[in-house]
């Protein structure tokens, strides 16, 4: 038994593993840490005709069929039992996303559920709709806060320890920081669930000046995240459409399509932009973007807007950088600005 004068709690998540029979078997994988990442690229490098399937659609499980299409493997499915890719996205971003991957020749199932991983003289993944032959099978759908060990602290539907803005969990001296806890959202002004790197590094950071007894009051997480499929790029801070009707926020949104650049500078890219706001003041609660190279960066202004509450006229008018062959005069950003206002 240890005694301690204050407490930290960091133990992070693990993947999470369907309750489905023969989900342990050989070339079973999934990608949470250094080891997963090497076990996994020695079966990709085992032959590109090896056959993939990844179960879960979400930001990892694409990222995955990025990594197995850049090492040659060709037939890759992936299976989500959602209706839609990315879940965080509106379905209109999902949708660029599933078209990206077909494109590649990704083969993609949603509203399918896997149901059991069997082994005679084939591997196979059997789903609620169809059984597919596979090399290798990768379950990617999402993680489980390392807490189970943990009572007496409230914690979030999901097992993750809530804590306050200051690390705080509701025991004294019992502080919490990482993919074992909640984060303040920004927009939401409540303990919310966002198991990302991000987050953790300013979690533990926080979390130790709070032990010394600094004053912490982080309530600044909008979800920031950025994602690469082959040649689309796509980014998010904040609330998308979807999300804000979750959590009964009246909101409005703007969709525009608008050049990477100027248009008289060679190969400009299409971007598409969406704004999700409050429709009583217009400040930005969420931003959506998706398009070629340079698409993904340009949502870091936007997720400056949200973290400081900007309103879409404020942000209309920001002076950002311009040069042909880096944006148009108006960016894409502050058009979709403009037509919110």
């Amino acid at each position: 038994l240890e005694t301690y004068d204050k407490l930290l709690i960091a133990t992070g998540a693990s993947a999470r593993i369907p309750p489905i029979p023969g989900i342990g078997c050989q070339n079973c994988f999934v990608l949470k840490t250094l080891e997963d990442a090497v076990a996994l690229k020695e079966a990709f490098l085992a032959g590109k005709d090896r056959r993939l399937v990844i179960v879960g659609g979400g930001a990892i499980g694409l990222e995955i069929a990025e990594a197995a299409l850049l090492q040659g493997i060709k037939n890759i499915r992936i299976i989500e039992a959602t209706p839609q890719l990315i879940n965080p996205y509106d379905r209109a971003f999902s949708d660029l996303a599933q078209k990206e991957l077909e494109k590649q020749g990704v083969k993609v199932h949603l509203q399918e559920m896997a149901k059991a991983v069997t082994r005679e003289d084939q591997m196979r993944i059997e789903t609620d709709k169809a059984s597919y032959e596979a090399d290798i099978i990768v379950i990617s759908i999402g993680v489980v806060p390392n807490t189970g060990f943990i009572q007496g602290l409230d914690k979030l539907p999901n097992g993750a320890l809530i804590t306050d803005r200051a690390m705080k969990t509701n025991q004294a001296d019992v502080y919490a920081a990482g993919d074992c806890a909640s984060v303040w959202h920004k927009v939401l002004d409540k303990p919310v669930y966002l198991a990302l790197g991000t987050n953790a590094n300013k979690q533990g950071r926080l979390a130790a000046e709070s032990m010394m007894g600094k004053p912490v009051d982080f309530n600044r997480a909008i979800g920031t995240s950025m994602l690469r499929i082959m040649d689309l790029e796509l980014a998010k801070p904040g609330l998308s459409e979807a999300e804000a009707q979750a959590a009964s926020l009246p909101v409005k949104t703007k969709t525009i399509e608008a050049a990477s650049h100027a248009r008289y500078y060679p190969d400009p890219g299409r971007l598409t932009v969406k704004l999700t706001y409050s429709p009583d003041d217009h400040r930005i609660l969420g931003a959506q973007i998706a398009g070629e190279k340079g698409a993904a960066l340009r949502i870091t202004p936007l997720a400056v807007a949200i973290d400081q509450g900007m309103t879409t006229d404020q942000f209309a008018y920001v002076d950002l950088g311009y040069a042909p062959p880096f944006s148009s005069v108006w960016d894409a950003i502050q058009i979709a600005a403009n037509v919110a206002r």
